[in-house]
């Protein structure tokens, strides 16, 4: 009887450890499909990665060629800007000097009209034109 006690102990004891590895065996099984999960989701951001930094180099290119054509456009502006100062000057001493000079011959009032216009011209374009920083 104790033989056979020890038989249906052993039994018992078989069934419960047949049930821990098959919980086991599931626990495992369970936990792999996570890894796999987590794998494919590691790929994907890694390719979302890989995609977000072409992208990122490409608009750094774009921005490169953005600056460098706002420089040139503002060394054009500059020379510009000295030309437009370079005629104002020219023009504001000829005004200087027909309006300064005796020996030129007397303006009618339609001459000295044209030179008022072209005064108030010089300084009002001179007003309105923002200044180099």
């Amino acid at each position: 009887m104790q033989h056979l006690d020890q038989l249906l102990e052993l039994g018992n004891f078989n069934s419960n450890i047949e049930e821990e590895y098959l919980q086991i065996a599931k626990c495992l099984e369970e936990m792999r499909q996570r890894c796999c999960r987590l794998d494919h989701d590691l790929q994907k951001a890694r390719q979302q990665l890989r995609q977000s930094e072409s992208e990122f180099s490409v608009l750094e290119v774009k921005l490169k060629h953005a600056r460098n054509q706002v420089e040139v456009e503002m060394k054009k502006r500059r020379w510009a800007e000295a030309e437009l100062e370079k005629q104002e000057c020219k023009l504001q001493l000829i005004y200087d000097y027909l309006m300064a000079d005796p020996q030129i011959a007397p303006l009618t009032e339609d001459k000295h009209a044209d030179l008022a216009i072209v005064e108030r011209l010089c300084f009002s374009r001179s007003n309105l034109l923002p200044r180099k920083q």
